[in-house]
């Protein structure tokens, strides 16, 4: 697929998305290949955009809350393991097609 098929894709998720009820959160374990990903796009930033973490909710089937306390968590243990006072990002936002490739290229 090339990337304006992913963002196709991506779109027709979100679409999708907005259409299910807001039910309370029930909190569940993340999967192997779900920690994988994200420690994966983690390693391409640690700061990822809302949309990028939308993208990364709906691809891996979690709420984008429990997408936004994951790095907010793994920022903190890479924090407390480095005792660095700031980690350097160059670009904020992934393309869906970065995503869909990591999801992808993942060998679980």
């Amino acid at each position: 697929m090339d990337e304006k098929e992913y963002d196709t894709v991506i779109g027709l998720l979100k679409l999708k998305s907005m259409n299910k009820s807001q039910t309370p959160h029930v909190k569940s374990k993340k999967t192997l290949k779900q920690k994988r990903i994200l420690e994966r796009v983690f390693q391409i930033t640690s700061y990822p955009s809302s949309i990028t973490q939308q993208d990364i909710s709906i691809i891996l089937n979690i709420p984008q809350r429990s997408v936004q306390i994951w790095f907010q968590n793994a920022r903190h243990k890479l924090k407390n393991r480095t005792n660095k006072d700031e980690l350097l990002d160059d670009n904020n936002e992934i393309p869906p097609s970065v995503l869909f490739k990591l999801v992808n290229d993942n060998k679980i």
